[in-house]
């Protein structure tokens, strides 16, 4: 293993390690303290918990690296993701390569369903706030009503479509190997997907690019119109008592006014791993840093999650 590819590997641990233990702290800490007046939205958050985690130990397990002809994967896997000509292709560094390819397609599977989880969760919250700042109570069917409309129609398609888009592998390996021979294909776990004309790949990038930008104007769209009924709820507010006028002190708070700002800005993280994806895939500069990178984003993404939802978190046990 190249010294690169040993620094890749080492900072996938790391994260892996710390966005984990992290998200399970914060879900064994919801289980046990969520507070009857936040339990509603708690069911929320535990889903966007659980969806990292999801997304956190796919990447662990594949520790993927990516290469175009095209190549992609993460953590029970640890990835690169290689874009070669028309081809997506893995190399697989993580502890999946111990058990079989189809165990580090599985891996990449559950965190692309992940991640797609976790990006729309940010959008079913919004929503979810935008009802309690209007007054309208929602019940815990309303909560998982939200999820199972905008979030996992989302994350089921987006986990089809890289199942279906699987290539054999003994191909994958080959077309790296006369590719890239440098890259010592036979020496490593090696998946891919199939040509990027295939209607499961139009598919994975038409979720992943083109409804990621409608999704986003969303949240900003929904921020400004939360800010402002709260200005208005905060006057009414005021003559209410009991858990209403608590959570309107609470929404109405500097702390989430900055947390909101923050976590709608996160999905602007996910454009870097757009950005490293394109410059593979156009042929102008492959290395190994720069296709582990698209992975590594998505640690400090998920780990930037994590701080949000347990500050929110935090502050509904001081209520």
């Amino acid at each position: 293993m190249e010294s690169s590819e040993t620094v890749v590997v080492f900072l996938h641990s790391c994260f892996s390690v710390l966005g984990i233990s992290q998200n399970l702290l914060l879900l064994i800490t919801m289980f046990r303290h969520t507070p009857s007046s936040f339990a509603t939205f708690g069911v929320m958050l535990k889903f966007h918990v659980l969806a990292d985690l999801s997304t956190l130990f796919g990447c662990a397990a594949a520790m993927q690296r990516c290469r175009l002809h095209i190549h992609f994967s993460d953590s029970f896997s640890k990835h690169r993701m290689v874009p070669i000509e028309r081809s997506i292709l893995f190399i697989s560094y993580g502890p999946c390569g111990l058990v079989s390819p189809t165990a580090c397609n599985c891996a990449c599977v559950v965190m692309f369903g992940g991640e797609a989880s976790s990006i729309y969760t940010i959008l079913a919250s919004f929503v979810f706030r935008l009802f309690v700042i209007e007054g309208k109570n929602p019940a815990k069917r309303t909560a998982l009503a939200i999820i199972c409309t905008v979030v996992l129609p989302v994350a089921t398609a987006m986990m089809i479509a890289v199942c279906l888009a699987r290539t054999n592998d003994a191909d994958a390996q080959y077309l790296m190997n006369e590719l890239l021979p440098e890259y010592g294909a036979y020496m490593h776990v090696v998946t891919g997907q199939k040509d990027i004309h295939h209607p499961a790949i139009i598919a994975e990038f038409f979720i992943m690019a083109v409804l990621n930008g409608p999704m986003y104007m969303a949240i900003l769209y929904l921020r400004p119109k939360m800010l402002d009924n709260l200005q208005r709820s905060v006057i009414i507010a005021r003559k209410c008592i009991g858990n209403l006028y608590r959570s309107i002190q609470y929404f109405s708070s500097c702390f989430y006014c900055q947390m909101l700002s923050a976590q709608a800005l996160l999905p602007i993280l996910l454009a870097f791993g757009v950005i490293t994806y394109l410059i593979a895939f156009f042929d102008i500069y492959h290395h190994p840093a720069l296709e582990s990178s698209t992975a590594l984003v998505r640690w400090r993404y998920y780990i930037d999650i994590f701080t949000n939802d347990c500050a929110v978190f935090h502050r509904s046990l001081s209520k």
